[in-house]
């Protein structure tokens, strides 16, 4: 099996995401892995925790757009969800959001690293 096909299993909805590229499954690839980048460094945990909620929200913002972009959709939808919690000041609530967000992230991660 192909990192295409354990993101599928995943949940993203890489079929959708690579038609948007014009059916280009190799750039595709090369996208998704450049998403690890992103996620280092559009992190969203550690301005919680110092109280940068604008910075956090942000990021949260950013990570969202690259996700939905790559169809990567349950971190999408995290991503959403944390966006809007720290829009509407529910920063507890975001980071227990944020907490989940972490752990599937990783999950990716590992899937997208097997294939570097």
């Amino acid at each position: 099996m192909g990192m295409l096909e354990d993101l599928t299993q995943m949940g993203a909805d890489v079929e959708s995401a690579v038609k948007r590229i014009r059916g280009d499954a190799e750039l595709y690839q090369e996208l998704v892995i450049d998403s690890i980048e992103y996620i280092k460094e559009y992190e969203v945990l550690s301005f919680l925790d110092n109280g940068d909620i604008e910075q956090a929200c942000s990021n949260a913002h950013a990570l969202k757009g690259v996700m939905g972009n790559l169809g990567i959709t349950p971190l999408f939808k995290l991503y959403s969800d944390i966006n809007m919690l720290l829009k509407a000041d529910k920063v507890d609530e975001a980071r227990e959001r944020m907490s989940e967000a972490e752990h599937i992230q990783e999950e990716f991660i590992k899937c997208i690293e097997k294939y570097m």
